[in-house]
């Protein structure tokens, strides 16, 4: 008794359900669940066009060309998104005519919320810092200024009164 296994296409349950998982052929022809017969292997139904009746799967191809190919395959994806929803972030930028500055902040207030704060990508972290890099902007530049200066002060304050320390060791010593 041979036994199989299926992601599912091939076989329903009597009930009307995709079959997933083992499956073993009977000697007298049919497909059953699980790998070897038992009491609890539930007859399965082929779905019709399969050919799994027979064993023999028939494809039929059609070579294009690349011109062929732009015409008659959709490369858009189109299919995997749900368009119906109102605020789909791609109902706005399904047409390009609909692309421009207004439209990036309306959607960017309106998902506001729902970006993630920190992150290596699609993050306002990230957002923040690819806008602080291109304008050069530094809130903060002045007052890191300011203290640098201090800092360089405080800094030569300090070499002089170790110089004379020093020196009145020096002095002392002398």
């Amino acid at each position: 008794m041979a036994s199989f296994y299926t992601n599912g296409g091939e076989f329903t349950l009597e009930n009307g359900e995709i079959y997933i998982g083992y499956y073993h052929l009977m000697d007298s022809g049919g497909y059953m669940t699980g790998i070897q017969h038992s009491n609890v292997s539930e007859r399965l139904l082929a779905i019709e066009g399969v050919g799994i009746e027979t064993g023999i799967i028939n494809l039929e191809t059609t070579k294009i060309g690349k011109e062929q190919y732009k015409k008659r395959i959709s490369t858009e994806f189109t299919e995997l998104i749900n368009t119906t929803e109102e605020n789909n972030i791609f109902n706005a930028l399904a047409e390009e005519s609909t692309l421009n500055i207004t439209t990036f902040f309306d959607l960017y207030n309106k998902f506001f919320y729902d970006i993630p704060k920190t992150g290596q990508i699609n993050s306002h972290e990230t957002l923040i810092k690819q806008s602080t890099e291109y304008i050069d902007f530094n809130p903060n530049e002045d007052l890191i200024n300011s203290l640098q200066d201090e800092i360089t002060s405080l800094r030569e304050e300090l070499l002089e009164e170790q110089q004379k320390n020093a020196d009145l060791l020096n002095s002392l010593n002398n």
